[in-house]
């Protein structure tokens, strides 16, 4: 009977051992789980005050340029201006060219940007809702007598680089000369000068630039994007953020100017592209 009781004494005293070397073990390592999350975009932004906003103002209108005095104007800036305004914050442009605007906004340096939707891009960074549609296409000169894409084969072209063209160059115009570039300007002069036969870039930037130029011809849409506003890989909070604001900017304007349009209509001098291109 006491060797027993012995026993019985001894396993409760390794009982109690254990529990306390778990209940120990809990206390000191805690869980993963309980880490804080990364603060989101949208409190870095409304703490310091600063919303940084990627333009491309030396791409041209109708997204961006500098004008005589040189202050940044175009379609980007009203729509950031917007955006900014809705949070309560200083509005900063930093002047980004295409190929940059990921890199910057994987470095921290950027907030927010505007691009077409890809889903190379959507493996780096974080895309809003559609804001408008936009697509690919190629820009010739009358006197050319090109109309199709299959008369551009072999020719030479201009695209922006990082943009949505260089894959279109690369289906269309198959073993071609592609010149890249930093802007749609820079392309668009190319073009004007003879340098290429071909440039290449977004349908609403060519459609606007045959508009104010008629010796300047718009080939057949080559692709069809949704362009949104960029923000950092896998913030949700922001993108929300981002996804309430355009909600309100392109219909109510409960609590924003509600202009999208109007913007739209000012520096594209045409209405928004529906979601399906008329081919």
């Amino acid at each position: 009977m006491r060797t027993n009781r012995r026993f019985v004494e001894y396993l409760a005293v390794i009982i109690v051992a254990v529990l306390i070397s778990i209940g120990g073990a809990y206390v000191i390592v805690p869980s993963k789980s309980s880490s804080s999350s990364p603060t989101s975009t949208l409190d870095r932004v409304i703490s310091s005050g600063v919303l940084r906003a990627a333009v491309p103002a030396s791409g041209g209108l109708p997204y961006a340029t500098r004008d005589s005095s040189g202050n940044i104007v175009g379609y980007l800036p009203d729509v950031f201006a917007e955006l900014a305004k809705s949070l309560g914050v200083k509005l900063e442009m930093i002047d980004t060219p295409d190929a940059s605007r990921i890199p910057f906004m994987q470095a921290g340096k950027l907030d927010v940007a505007h691009g077409t939707i890809t889903l190379a891009r959507a493996q780096a960074v974080s895309f809003s809702n559609p804001i408008n549609i936009d697509g690919t296409t190629g820009a010739v000169l009358k006197s050319s007598g090109i109309t199709t894409w299959a008369q551009t084969t072999g020719k030479t072209a201009a695209t922006i680089s990082g943009g949505s063209g260089e894959a279109v160059a690369t289906k269309m115009m198959p073993g071609s000369a592609v010149t890249h570039v930093d802007g749609s300007g820079t392309a668009l002069q190319a073009l004007k000068s003879g340098q290429v036969v071909v440039d290449i870039d977004n349908y609403t930037y060519l459609q606007a630039a045959a508009k104010d130029d008629p010796t300047i011809v718009v080939l057949p849409t080559a692709s069809v994007e949704p362009a949104g506003l960029m923000a950092p890989l896998g913030d949700v909070e922001w993108v929300n953020y981002v996804n309430y604001f355009l909600n309100d900017y392109e219909s109510s304007g409960v609590s924003t100017c509600g202009c999208f349009k109007t913007t739209y209509v000012k520096w594209f001098k045409a209405d928004p592209l529906p979601v399906v291109f008329s081919y």
